[in-house]
């Protein structure tokens, strides 16, 4: 995030034109994202569906090895680290992007937290399809929402 923040972030804040073609591009994006995640949830179906009971008796060491796999090599972390919490940043002053990066990086450790432990909690209502109907509408919601952002500040920024 710091790579983002005060790199990448910087070099997207000082030009509009990459700014305008990321946020049309990212526009995109989560507009499909969102309509793949209403055809889910008319289909009834998800991709992330809970279809075993048994119990999964993972050892320590491979359960951090795979985690540390699916961060390290997965280069969605690093379009979101860097290239979108970046580019989020480079609207922001010198002063504003240091507590962006504190507020960012904390509530990236209690998503992350709460993920670990709220799966745990939350996989007897998951494996009700109904469920993953009503989280794939509100995915989708949320992913028209931000892209409806995006366009306003495309709009309005010029």
């Amino acid at each position: 995030m710091s790579v983002g923040i005060f790199g990448v972030g910087t070099f997207i804040g000082s030009n509009p034109l990459i700014t305008n073609i990321l946020a049309i591009l990212g526009t995109v994006f989560l507009v499909w994202y969102g309509f793949c995640a209403f055809k889910n949830a008319i289909k009834g179906t998800s991709s992330m569906q809970i279809e075993s009971q048994v119990p999964n008796n993972n050892n320590l060491l491979k359960v951090v090895l795979a985690t540390l796999a699916i961060t390290l090599f997965n280069p969605h972390v690093y379009l979101d680290t860097v290239v979108i919490v970046g580019g989020i940043a480079g609207t922001l002053t010198s002063e504003q992007k240091l507590a962006f990066l504190i507020g960012a990086v904390c509530v990236s450790f209690i998503w992350f937290f709460s993920i670990g432990y709220g799966a745990r909690l939350l996989t007897p209502l998951f494996r009700q399809k109904r469920m993953w109907v009503i989280l794939d509408c509100i995915v989708g919601t949320v992913m028209f929402y931000i892209a409806y952002r995006l366009i306003i500040y495309v709009i309005y920024k010029n």
